[in-house]
């Protein structure tokens, strides 16, 4: 077994990607962790014919992008809605903030989930992003505060990052994703049984 980090940098993830389809001994990748990275290095596995098994990339376009490339959980198109319907008819929010990481797995996840919770009549209130490598939210943070109405806030996806933010005040909440392996302490100080509503139906992450 030949192993690679490509801490789920995309041009890392290329990189790899070349390594590892020009070494002769290597007949398929398990990986990568993120979507983002499994995107960016696809076209190489794809040129090569090398299979590319990611066990956690949930992005609707990976798998369909490649007939080598191969996904076992299942993908933001069903995630999305899911949490959608968990914030819109479990909670009962109708008035919601989505802050969300901005790469290709934080975007498709904020629409797919923005598309589900319209539809159930939910008012998407703001919309903000963030990139991986932040760590001064005060900003987005203050933005969102400012949203007027009583607004709460929730998440397009799993709650798993180590950084972020965490809790704005006034007893709001303000959940974010992110492709970190780590898991954040959860944004609300609710029930064990709703706050881990991905754990309940396993969707992915990534």
């Amino acid at each position: 077994m030949i192993v690679g980090d490509s801490r789920a940098d995309p041009k890392e993830a290329a990189a790899l990607a070349h390594k590892f389809t020009s070494d002769g001994r290597i007949v398929a990748e398990i990986g990568d962790f993120s979507s983002t990275a499994c995107l960016a290095a696809q076209p190489i596995y794809d040129r090569a014919g090398m299979v590319q098994l990611s066990p956690t990339a949930s992005h609707p376009d990976f798998a369909p992008g490649s007939p080598w490339s191969f996904g076992i959980v299942g993908t933001q198109a069903g995630e999305g809605p899911f949490m959608a319907r968990y914030a819109v008819q479990k909670l009962g929010k109708k008035r919601i903030a989505v802050l969300h990481i901005n790469n290709d797995w934080g975007i498709v996840s904020k629409d797919l989930f923005i598309k589900a919770a319209r539809e159930m009549g939910a008012d998407v209130i703001a919309v903000e992003s963030y990139f991986e490598t932040d760590k001064d939210f005060t900003g987005v943070l203050t933005k969102l505060r400012g949203v007027p109405g009583p607004a709460r806030r929730t998440w397009p996806s799993a709650l798993h990052s180590a950084s972020g933010p965490r809790r704005t005040s006034r007893g709001r909440s303000c959940c974010k994703t992110s492709t970190s392996r780590r898991r954040s302490p959860h944004c609300r100080r609710a029930p064990v049984q709703e706050r881990h509503p991905s754990r309940r139906q396993g969707p992915s992450r990534h």
